[in-house]
């Protein structure tokens, strides 16, 4: 999805989400790699492996702000605004912004958010150029939905907190059953009264 990208394959693609968004499906990793445009110009969306069968919407308003950055990536945010307005509705439009942030997207997407205004020369400015790029798709999209909020949702794939209390739990659930004797248990329960069972 290069800056020479037809319009059509554009909104064919935004077709394809919409579409399968209608179904109930959310893809949830829609990068360059899970795009394809075949010989005839049609737009195949692959790798559905992560996605969902019954999904939120949560799950679809990542896969529309993936979608949206992975186009800007490639073509530009106006070309990605102008295109994503074609086909989705003004309450889509303005849910997208809160959700463009890094950790919506994928790894690729993210990087080549990075080097879309031409190569970085260090970690720092390609990092920098992503967060103008992100900006720039958010103010975008508040200009064109007033309802829109430019404020980046709170979302994090798991905070260290999170996985320290799962491990603590597994600890301690490892060493309650280790513990445990079963032969006990289940003697006391074939000698115990039926009533008071």
């Amino acid at each position: 999805l290069g800056a020479d990208v037809p319009e059509a394959v554009l909104d064919d693609l935004w077709e394809q989400v919409r579409c399968a968004h209608a179904a109930g499906l959310a893809h949830r990793a829609i990068d360059g790699g899970s795009v394809v445009v075949d010989a005839g110009g049609r737009v195949w969306l692959l790798d559905w492996d992560a996605g969902e069968t019954i999904s939120n919407e949560l799950s679809r308003r990542v896969d529309l702000a993936q979608t949206l950055a992975l186009v800007a990536s490639g073509a530009g945010v106006e070309r990605a605004i102008a295109s994503a307005s074609r086909t989705l509705s003004t309450s889509q439009l303005a849910s997208i912004a809160p959700m463009l942030q890094r950790v919506v997207l994928p790894a690729t997407t993210r990087d080549a958010l990075g080097e879309q205004r031409g190569r970085p020369s260090s970690t720092r400015e390609a990092m920098g150029r992503r967060g103008r790029l992100l900006q720039e798709l958010r103010d975008a999209l508040v200009a064109l939905t007033p309802t829109a909020h430019a404020e980046p949702a709170k979302l994090t794939r798991f905070s260290s907190r999170t996985v320290i209390v799962i491990i603590i739990g597994m600890v301690a659930l490892w060493t309650l059953l280790a513990r445990m004797n079963f032969e006990q248990i289940s003697a006391a329960v074939a000698q115990a009264n039926i009533w008071w069972i």
